[in-house]
């Protein structure tokens, strides 16, 4: 009886599993972040500039934000799936507060994962 109820148990966890999965062929994919240029406070923000990611499978830049070095709790603050943007302004900041910056590049890549 136990064995019965243990399989009912697996069954329904791995079809929540596999009902929540997502179709990694259509997905776009993380990929590693670009190059800034440069950070400048000015008007009372900073201006992010970073070097243009040239590659046909682009998707879109994605600029994350954090108060750690290590960028472990960032927010998204902008996404742009404009390959040739590549500066933004981000006024919402504490000149007192050391900001990180990255600039994340999503890929379109079918059928294939690379790490993040």
């Amino acid at each position: 009886m136990i064995k019965y109820f243990t399989m009912i148990i697996l069954l329904v966890v791995a079809f929540l599993v596999l009902q929540n999965c997502e179709d990694i062929d259509d997905q776009p994919v993380r990929t590693s972040g670009v190059n800034i240029s440069s950070i400048i406070f000015e008007n009372n923000g900073y201006t992010i500039n970073w070097i243009k990611f040239d590659d046909a499978e682009f998707h879109s830049y994605r600029i994350e934000k954090s108060i750690e070095p290590g960028m472990h709790d960032y927010s998204v603050i902008y996404t742009s799936y404009n390959i040739n943007e590549v500066t933004f302004f981000d006024p919402d900041v504490n000149p007192d507060i050391n900001w990180h910056y990255r600039i994340t590049v999503i890929i379109e890549k079918k059928g294939q994962i690379y790490p993040a």
